[in-house]
């Protein structure tokens, strides 16, 4: 791993910023949140440093590590026992995504109904030129919306 000194969760990682971890293994560490939105908060992060998403997956072990990742949103919703009852799993990417600490990270949230909607739309701020803009700039046609198929059958395990 890389030493960043300035980056929040690299601290963490190294100890040298006190957190709880609620799960941990040599790929991935997690912990509450200190601002939670929600009953259960908890940040997935890996321990290699990459400042995104976007990052990790150029690196040579990322699927490993998203499988990682993956298994231990799994494994801690499990023990958060939001795992039937359902919960989210995000990824704020650069800063229109809200991304505030440039280190990989996911957020898992639950525990209580958080609605179909990732945002209520009166927190959303978009400028008129903006590609996604509701009220789009002159000669600029809306975006539609992304039709998806129908989901495939279900899997055989």
């Amino acid at each position: 791993m890389d030493n960043h000194d300035d980056c929040t969760f690299c601290r963490i990682i190294r100890g040298e910023i006190p957190a709880k971890f609620v799960y941990e293994d040599d790929t991935v560490v997690a912990f509450r949140d200190m601002f939670p939105v929600a009953p259960t908060h908890v940040l997935i992060v890996p321990r290699a440093h990459t400042d995104s998403m976007l990052e990790l997956v150029r690196e040579e072990d990322a699927s490993d590590t998203m499988t990682r990742i993956l298994i231990a949103s799994t494994r801690i919703a499990e023990k958060e026992g939001i795992l039937e009852s359902g919960f989210r799993f995000i990824a704020n990417v650069g800063p229109d995504g809200g991304q505030t600490i440039y280190h990989t990270h996911f957020h898992l949230i639950g525990g209580a109904p958080l609605g179909e909607s990732l945002l209520p739309m009166e927190s959303v701020h978009v400028s008129d030129e903006h590609p996604h803009s509701t009220t789009p700039a002159e000669g600029h046609e809306p975006v539609s919306p992304i039709e998806l198929p129908e989901p495939p059958g279900q899997a055989h395990v």
